[in-house]
């Protein structure tokens, strides 16, 4: 697999990390196998991607329950979009969906283990989270968790329908990345509360789906070259290169500008955010400052901790 140069992304924000990220990763290893999520091959993949310090740079200042329910979540999440991603039809036919979400509104009977590993798991996981979570915070992810799972699956079945527009590609990525979801869960780890019409006031909203941008347009530049190598072209590198006629250095150059500009506007929302009561604008504050810690943390699990992606990262041009 040829190595592909990534320029240098523009992520003023400092990086950080919880001390205890070895700590976490042993107590996420020691549950991953309880549950056999990950076995052979697959298993030292999940090793090889160190998501324990993803979180870590996420959370780098959560207490230590909150950051190993943070980090199963995160391993939950991407096993769910591997599972999305490669078994489509197997989940087609069957009532995956409909069991997924059946556990986060407390229905039927427990999955079994041995059949549905990773229902096991998330029904294991779930009430861990609406513990450490505050009011109403499961009423506000559940949307979340279900626009990841009912995109997932019509978007999946034509790769061709998923490629169609620059414009399509970009409105749909974020959500079949699953970074709402992935971002969904900050209230509960940080333990901050935000009444709903907080998080909805048009400022806040637009600048939790930048994030979830930048998040998506980072990984598509760091995944490229593993992508390309496996035949896959749902990136956003490879529909600028197809809809716009471009040579690679120049769809990664594009790829990065359109990176930049978001970070731009997400930075300048930052600086004019809207002035509720004391303590909502305290928490407020803590929030943008963990969506900062996500777009930081995972450029910096990406290029040092990880062995997900194969790329060189600060090509200047």
């Amino acid at each position: 697999m040829q190595t592909v140069t990534i320029p240098l992304l523009y992520c003023p924000f400092s990086p950080a990390i919880h001390p205890q990220v070895k700590e976490v990763a042993n107590h996420t290893d020691a549950w991953v196998a309880s549950f056999n999520l990950y076995s052979g091959a697959a298993y030292r993949q999940y090793q090889d991607d160190n998501f324990a310090w993803l979180t870590a740079r996420f959370y780098p200042e959560a207490q230590l329950e909150q950051l190993m329910t943070a980090n199963d979540f995160i391993v939950l999440l991407f096993a769910l979009r591997d599972l999305l991603t490669d078994r489509q039809a197997e989940i087609c036919q069957s009532d995956f969906i409909a069991h997924f979400l059946a556990v986060t509104q407390d229905r039927g009977k427990p999955p079994d283990m041995d059949t549905t590993p990773l229902l096991a798991a998330w029904a294991s996981l779930w009430p861990r989270l609406k513990q450490l979570g505050p009011a109403g915070w499961a009423a506000q992810f559940t949307p979340r968790l279900s626009a990841l799972l009912q995109a997932a699956i019509p978007a999946s079945v034509s790769k061709t329908s998923r490629l169609s527009t620059l414009a399509g590609y970009m409105e749909t990525r974020p959500c079949l990345a699953g970074t709402s979801v992935s971002t969904g869960i900050i209230p509960v780890i940080e333990n901050i509360r935000l009444p709903d019409e907080v998080l909805q006031h048009p400022a806040l909203k637009e600048l939790e789906q930048l994030s979830h941008k930048l998040l998506c347009w980072s990984d598509d530049l760091f995944s490229f070259g593993k992508e390309r190598a496996k035949g896959n072209d749902y990136n956003l590198v490879s529909v600028l290169q197809q809809e716009r006629m471009l040579t690679l250095d120049e769809a990664l150059l594009c790829a990065a500008a359109i990176y930049n500009t978001d970070m731009r506007r997400f930075i300048m929302l930052s600086a004019q955010l809207p002035g509720f009561d004391e303590a909502t604008d305290q928490a407020v504050a803590r929030y943008v400052d963990a969506l900062r810690r996500h777009i930081r943390g995972n450029i910096d699990w990406s290029e040092k901790d990880s062995m997900r992606h194969s790329f060189v990262y600060g090509r200047t041009w």
